[in-house]
C-alpha cells in the first residue's frame, strides 16, 4: 500500500507519465492551497496511483491483492 508522498516517488517510474503528471499536479495543487500531506485527498490519490499499477500488475505491495481486468 502506497502510504505517503515518498512511496509515490518510489512507484512513479512505473506509471505513465501522464498519470504521474495528473497525480503530481493534483497534489502540488491541494498543498498550495493550504492542504497537508496527511489529508484524506492526497490518501485518495495515493490509491487512485496504487489501483493502476495493480490493475496493470505493476505494483505488488504489502498486503496487496490481485485485481482483475475486465
Amino acid at each position: 500500500m502506497l502510504k505517503n508522498l515518498n512511496d509515490l516517488f518510489d512507484v512513479a517510474h512505473k506509471l505513465p507519465p501522464e498519470v504521474f503528471d495528473d497525480i503530481e499536479k493534483r497534489i502540488t495543487d491541494w498543498m498550495a492551497s493550504g492542504g497537508k500531506a496527511t489529508d484524506p485527498y492526497i490518501q485518495r490519490q495515493l490509491m487512485y496511483a496504487e489501483l493502476w499499477l495493480r490493475r496493470r500488475g505493476e505494483y505488488e505491495g504489502s498486503n496487496s491483492r490481485k485485481v482483475e481486468c475486465e
